[in-house]
């Protein structure tokens, strides 16, 4: 882990993690900040249910007309990508829920084919993520990880974990290796 400091009068002064509180905290924080966090991503649904599933966060992304699914997680989790992959299939299975879904929150009326089908993905925020998972990036799944970390004083980091040049072409174009945001509560 980096460490993490604020200037405060010219001098240095060393951040603290501090842990999310619970997912529940840490999705309600992400849902309505989505935009400032993920450029082109609108939010559209919390724990919006298709069969047994319910994932965290539905959200658009609006540069690839393509739906995303967003789950969190507070500790280091053994089922990333396991999950990943059926959301994924959830997304690619009922492509009729997600467009009724934004249909109705963007009272709109497109059909099926106006969305793009070829470039849906899966993003996980936790603040760990076993190597294997980051690696596992690297062979074309349609899943992106972020590892979140919040600190004292109102700071949140955000970091794609993983390697993202060898996305396989059919999830999208290559974007830079790694993006990192960071915010700061005022």
């Amino acid at each position: 882990m980096k460490d993490v400091f604020k200037i405060e009068s010219e001098k240095l002064t060393k951040l603290n993690q501090v842990l999310f509180d619970s997912e529940k905290m840490l999705q309600i924080l992400i849902e309505k900040n989505l935009d400032t966090v993920f450029d082109g991503l609108e939010f559209l649904s919390t724990e919006f249910q298709i069969q047994d599933l319910r994932p965290d966060s539905v959200a658009f992304d609006t540069e690839k007309n393509s739906f995303v699914i967003i789950e969190y997680k507070n500790v280091k989790n053994k089922q990333v990508l396991d999950q990943g992959a059926t959301y994924y299939r959830l997304l690619k299975e009922h492509k009729g829920d997600f467009v009724l879904l934004y249909n109705r929150l963007k009272n709109k009326q497109h059909e099926i084919e106006y969305f793009n089908w070829d470039e849906p993905y899966v993003i996980f925020l936790s603040p760990e993520f076993t190597k294997y998972q980051i690696g596992a990036t690297g062979i074309g799944l349609p899943v992106r990880l972020y590892q979140i970390h919040q600190f004292d004083k109102g700071v949140i980091t955000v970091e794609r974990m993983g390697e993202v040049a060898t996305e396989h072409a059919r999830f999208g174009p290559s974007e830079d290796a790694t993006k990192t945001k960071s915010y700061v509560r005022l």
